[in-house]
Formats: structure tokens, sequence, C-alpha cells
């Protein structure tokens, strides 16, 4: 490559960086916390999750449940956003429930209210009111995703932070590529010697690895930017599906339901017990508006969200609109199912958590190696 192209893109390297630095570096520490974040929480916090004593005979009502979650907690005017349960019979059930202030600035401001209250599914009794706001995981999660902003404005931060890392990681290659095969077998390791200064073991540490961890930064920055670019989670969809654009039509008319005084979040808590007795377990999101559907969806697996049945039911009636299965699914919808999975190294177990964790924190170091080395104009092309 030419010297001048080369001094330009090591300029745009330069200004990116700076300027997306500090995003970078919050996105790498949060995601290596995050990425254990269940099995932490399953382990300290266990007493929540389960009820004492024994298990009774059958669930009350969900519809009843969720008046007595409400009545737990001061907030009244906060809306119910989901409830969840595991298939364990001694397994709480918890109800979440949440009020967004949308022209707050601060996190502090903007979740007025996140509360979830844990109860015994065959009793009603309360096991406890958590103020999950303040709960670490989820501030965590929130600085990820928002750095405590509102979504709006955190959530756009973050994303255009993300997309200039990806340049950063394109134009970081194109600098650490020599012409020189010898040259380049050298940029693989550390050769340190003992006259090398500190200077030059930080470009080290910033240049080998930064080369290791590409492909991983790459896969955990674009499974990240699906969530915030509709062109990129498109564009994937779009591959999967092998370069075809594929929509499903969504059934309006539901099954109809037999008379009855059950309520239809009930109803269509009840169906997918039944359709889906094996599942790990449940999450039922309630509809935000009266035309939306109730939607249950039915993890098969404790390790692995993609592995899920997905019930839709009518929001007015409790009837079963639709049933999802991997096999119902374009490939792009199995992808978009994947892509959570995928971007919190869960996909692959504990062998691509650990890289997850690994390639998190070696993100979060680029930023502060590269500073480094601007700071001191050791950098070389």
């Amino acid at each position: 490559m030419k010297k001048p192209l080369k001094k330009l893109i090591l300029q745009l390297h330069l200004w990116i960086g700076l300027l997306t630095g500090l995003v970078v570096f919050i996105e790498g520490v949060t995601g290596a916390i995050y990425v254990f974040s269940g099995e932490i929480t399953e382990w300290v916090d266990a007493d929540k999750h389960r009820i004492p004593g024994e298990p009774g005979v059958a669930y009350m009502p969900a519809s009843e449940l969720q008046a007595l979650a409400q009545e737990a907690i001061e907030e009244k005017d906060a809306s119910l956003l989901r409830f969840f349960i595991t298939n364990d019979p001694k397994s709480s059930i918890a109800f979440t429930f949440r009020k967004l202030n949308p022209d707050a600035l601060f996190y502090h401001d903007y979740m007025e209210t996140y509360k979830t209250v844990y109860l015994n599914p065959y009793t009603g009794k309360v096991l406890k009111v958590e103020n999950t706001k303040w709960e670490f995981f989820n501030m965590i999660m929130w600085l990820h995703m928002t750095l405590l902003l509102n979504y709006s404005l955190g959530g756009t931060i973050v994303a255009w932070g993300v997309l200039g890392f990806v340049l950063l990681i394109v134009s970081g290659l194109i600098l650490w590529w020599p012409n020189n095969k010898t040259v380049r077998k050298k940029r693989l390791t550390f050769l340190w010697k003992p006259e090398f200064g500190w200077k030059r073991k930080n470009f080290d540490l910033h240049a080998v690895l930064g080369f290791y961890i590409i492909a991983l930064a790459l896969i955990i920055s674009i499974s990240g930017l699906f969530y915030s670019f509709h062109f990129v989670s498109d564009s994937l969809r779009w591959i999967a599906n092998g370069g075809q654009t594929i929509k499903r039509p969504f059934p309006t008319t539901a099954e109809v339901i037999p008379s009855s005084d059950m309520q239809p979040i009930d109803i269509a808590f009840q169906a997918s017990l039944l359709k889906t007795p094996n599942a790990d377990s449940y999450v039922v999101k309630l509809p935000r508006k009266p035309e939306f559907p109730y939607v249950v969806r039915a993890y098969m697996s404790k390790d692995v969200y993609y592995h899920r049945v997905v019930h839709y039911y009518d929001g007015q009636t409790g009837g079963l609109l639709q049933t999802d299965t991997r096999e119902d699914l374009t490939n792009g919808e199995h992808y978009s199912n994947m892509n959570y999975d995928i971007h919190v190294g869960s996909i692959g177990g504990l062998p691509t958590k650990i890289l997850a964790f690994l390639a998190c924190l070696i993100i979060a170091s680029l930023p502060v190696t590269g500073f480094l080395i601007w700071r001191n104009k050791s950098y070389k092309i």
C-alpha cells in the first residue's frame, strides 16, 4: 500500500479511535461482566427463584397472581411488562413491572419504576419485591445499552460508537498488515527484549492482541449492531435467507375459545403449559396495545435462547393465533433468534462464553493502549 494512503487510514484510525474510545471501553468492560450474569445471579440470589417447602398441586391463575404482585408494589401506575417461571415444580414466578419517563435524560429519572415481584405460584405468597432498577446486572446491561442515559439518546451514542469500532477493526488490520512476510510473522507474537521500553510493549499489546481478536470483535460488534440499525438486521436476515427477503403472513383470526370465565392471560398461559410441557422455562409478554397479542416464549433449553417455541394469543380472547417452532421459521428468522446467543457468547455453551469474556476484556483494552500510543506519539506505519 502506498505511503500517503496508509497515512490517511492512520489518521482516520486515530480520530475515530479518539471519538469512540470511551464508548468502546465501556462496552468491553460491561460486556465482559454480563457474560456470566445468569450463572452468578442464580448462585448468589437463589432464594428468590425457589419456593420454600413442598410445591403445591396446581398454579393459581396467572391473573390472580398478577393482581397480588401489583398489590405488593407501591407504584400502582407501573405496567406489567412480563412474567417468568421455570418448569421446576419449586420455581417461583416473577412478575416484572416498569414505567418509563421518555423525556428524562438520565437513567435515574428515565427508569421511573422497574420492580420484580417473586411469588409462590401455588399460594400467591410474596417471596421478594426486588427493585430491579438498581439491581447490579440490570445496571450493567443498561450501561452497556444506553450509557445510563435515556434509550433514544444513549442507544444512539452506543450504536454509532460500535459502528465506529467496526471501522477501527478494518482500518487497524490494514495498518497492521505489512508488505514484508518476515515482518508479518514478527507482528504475530510478542518479541519483547529486556531493552524494550513500555512504549514498545504497549504498542505490541495494541497491535498483536488487536490482530488476534479481529474475528471475535467483528462477530460481537455486528451482532450488537443487529439491534441498533435496520440495515444491519435486514442484511443479516437477507444473507441467511440466501439473498431473499421473505415475510411470512401473520394470522389475524384466532381459534375460537368456548365461553369461559377465564381471563385471556390465564387461557394463554395454561395453553402454553399444555402445548410445550417439556420447556425449561416460560416468559409471557403482555400486549402493549389492545390489538397486540400475548406472546409466550417456551424456552426448551436453559443455556440458549434461540431453542424455543413461541405461541401468539389474541389479546382480547386468549385464542391461539400462531405457534412458531424451528420448522416454521425462515432461516432469517432463525438467525434473528440466534443473534442474542451469538452476541453474549452462549451459542456454544461454556467454551464460547469464555471466549466472549476474554474478547470483551481485550476489546476494552484497545482504546486504552491506543490512547497511550497517541499520547506518546509512538505509532509507526
